[in-house]
């Protein structure tokens, strides 16, 4: 059996520090700890003894000098024991080990140590003694939250639930979480492992149920299991991205329902396009293989969606016009689309963004202009006396400069009419902030394919 060592959370070597405890025979220096129960953790309520050995250092070896057993409250699973010893050198390492145990079957659940190092003030007559108040705290936490919290589901799906607890200071511990249905009438929609949190839909049922995770000390949350959805769509994200020939990046694909509300445990099956430019795997990796560009899309069922992956040279910019965040964007006439104008600098890595002159075209017959924000590199000056015509100029300067995925600035528009939206971005100006460079020449620039519906 193996089990991991304790976290300690304070330790006050009080004979050491004080001066006024150092004159008198006995000195005390104190141990509180909380366990990591590891693997172990779903049984740690079930410890009902902790032994306790404390061992002092001799020459380097240590031996055992005070071995006892005490009872660990049913309540609230905390043990204390006090344990003299004595200083024979100055100063003394002494090692503390505990071991919680079950009585039923003398399993051990948990194990651990701290060596403590106390120097004594005073010289001469009898060696001195101290005390070492240990105190063990079994398992305690302030909040318990599970997710998802509400989530829909297939039937003869398989997914997990997943269970934090925090204490006051909102920092996760090491709670022992147990997973049960709420009622009865739930478990003949959900089976659910005690232990783990996995859930699985029974097949050719429908219908709401709850399954409760209860810390061991008594905390409490439910999630709500929608049982019977089917999928309506599939959505990729993010909906479109660069990567760098041999780097790699993650897309994320989810079937979800009419209601827009992600179905668990169900895979989509990935393919790019133009695998000579981007591969993709089966868990939806991108890698990049040279430059150019390719449409991943993932599939589940009849269902699929595409993203666009970039792959640009060396030390370019990638610029993109982006609706609603997609490369590939589909609306219905009288929707609003918000056309984000972004450069991703993250491969241009010798520059920061210092300022840009771009012209936004679309179609007016399908898209009209509504007004600009600013992104995050600044509020732009606007021209866009060109709009009925389908045409927004805009630019900004920044002296300080930006890294990363850059929103130059944000445009929206109200769908117009069915058909193509026709988007296309094109800069007359970007220079890099510091070094002045012309970044005109280092440009991977891309627009998005906007179709307006009925």
């Amino acid at each position: 059996m193996t089990h991991r060592a304790v976290r300690l959370l304070s330790v006050a070597l009080v004979a050491a520090a004080c001066a006024d405890l150092l004159g008198v025979p006995v000195s005390r220096a104190s141990l509180i700890r909380v366990p990591d129960f590891g693997a172990m953790a779903a049984f740690a309520d079930n410890a009902d003894r902790l032994r306790i050995r404390v061992q002092r250092d001799s020459s380097g070896t240590f031996q055992t000098i005070k071995d006892t057993t005490v009872a660990i409250n049913d309540s609230t699973g905390a043990a204390a024991a006090d344990l003299t010893v004595v200083l024979f050198t100055n100063p003394q390492l002494f090692r503390v080990l505990l071991d919680a145990i079950r009585s039923s079957d003398g399993a051990v659940l948990f194990s651990g140590s701290q060596d403590i190092a106390v120097t004594s003030g005073s010289s001469g007559g009898a060696p001195p003694s101290f005390t070492i108040p240990v105190t063990y705290s079994g398992p305690t936490g302030a909040t318990i939250e599970v997710t998802p919290s509400d989530t829909s589901v297939a039937p003869g799906v398989t997914f997990p639930l997943v269970a934090v607890v925090r204490n006051t200071s909102g920092t996760p511990v090491a709670v022992p979480v147990t997973f049960h249905p709420a009622r009865a009438a739930d478990s003949a929609l959900v089976i659910v492992g005690r232990f783990t949190g996995q859930v699985t839909t029974n097949l050719g049922v429908s219908g709401e149920a709850r399954v409760v995770a209860r810390s061991a000390d008594g905390l409490t949350d439910t999630a709500l299991v929608r049982v019977g959805a089917t999928p309506a769509r599939v959505r990729v994200t993010p909906g479109f991205t660069g990567v760098a020939t041999a780097g790699t990046v993650p897309l994320a694909g989810d079937v979800l329902d009419g209601g827009g509300n992600v179905l668990q445990g169900l895979v989509v099956s990935w393919v790019s396009r133009t695998p000579e430019a981007a591969t993709v795997s089966g868990s939806g990796l991108v890698t990049g293989v040279a430059v150019g560009a390719t449409t991943v899309v993932a599939t589940f069922g009849t269902f699929s969606d595409s993203t666009r992956v970039v792959v640009p040279t060396t030390e370019h910019v990638l610029a993109a016009a982006l609706a609603d965040g997609r490369y590939f964007r589909t609306a219905r006439v009288g929707d609003t689309v918000v056309v984000d104008l972004v450069a991703d600098m993250q491969f241009a890595t010798d520059e920061l963004l210092g300022s840009y002159n771009a012209t936004v075209l679309f179609n007016p017959a399908a898209l009209t202009y509504v007004s600009t924000q600013a992104g995050t590199f600044g509020a732009p000056t606007v021209n866009a006396t060109g709009a009925a015509v389908g045409e927004v100029r805009l630019g900004h300067a920044n002296a300080a400069g930006a890294d990363g995925l850059v929103v130059l600035a944000r445009l929206r528009f109200v769908a117009a009419g069915a058909g193509a939206a026709n988007l296309s971005l094109q800069f007359s100006e970007m220079s890099a902030a510091i070094t002045f460079t012309n970044l005109i020449a280092r440009q991977t620039v891309t627009a998005g394919i906007v179709t307006i519906v009925p």
